[in-house]
C-alpha cells in the first residue's frame, strides 16, 4: 500500500472496495506499534529499577505488566484496548486532583502574598496609575529605520 500523500488523500476522497480491511489492518497496526512501544518503555523502567535502584519487587512488576502489555497488544485487542481506556482514564483523573492539590495552593502561597507585598509597598511595576499631569498619554518613539525592517527572522 502506498503511503504517499496523494494516496491518502484519494483514499479519503475515492473510497474502493475493501478500503474497510485496509482501515482494520492500518488500525491493528497501531495498536501493535503502540503496544510495543509501551511494553519496551516499561520493561526498561523495570530494568532500571531492579538493577539501578535496587528495588528488585517493583522491578520484577514493571516488567511482568510490560509482558502484559505486550501480550495483550498483539493477541487480545479487547483486552489491551480495556488497559489503555482504564489507564487514559486514570491519569486524566491523576491529573485533575494534582492540579487541585498542588497548583491551587501553590498560588494560594506564592501569587497572593506576592501581590499582596507589591501592594502594600505601594509599588507599581506596569506603570497603572493614571497620571493627571499629562495632557497626553502618546509615547513618542525614536524615528525608525527602513533597513532595521529587512530579515527580520
Amino acid at each position: 500500500m502506498d503511503n504517499s500523500r496523494e494516496a491518502r488523500i484519494a483514499a479519503a476522497v475515492w473510497p474502493r472496495p475493501g478500503h474497510e480491511k485496509d482501515a482494520a489492518c492500518a488500525k491493528k497496526r497501531a495498536r501493535r506499534n503502540k503496544s510495543l512501544l509501551q511494553a519496551v518503555v516499561m520493561l526498561a523502567i523495570g530494568l532500571v529499577l531492579l538493577l539501578a535502584a535496587k528495588q528488585a519487587a517493583i522491578g520484577a512488576i514493571a516488567a511482568v505488566l510490560s509482558a502484559l502489555v505486550f501480550l495483550c497488544g498483539r493477541f487480545f485487542f479487547p483486552v489491551y484496548d480495556r488497559m489503555d481506556g482504564f489507564v487514559a482514564a486514570t491519569a486524566r483523573l491523576a491529573g485533575i486532583i494534582l492540579t487541585w492539590l498542588l497548583l491551587v495552593p501553590f498560588f494560594g502561597l506564592v501569587f497572593v502574598p506576592a501581590k499582596a507585598l507589591i501592594a502594600l509597598s505601594r509599588k507599581d511595576p506596569l506603570c497603572r496609575r493614571f497620571r493627571t499631569e499629562h495632557k497626553t498619554f502618546w509615547v513618542s518613539h525614536p524615528d525608525r529605520i527602513p533597513g532595521g525592517y529587512e530579515r527580520q527572522y
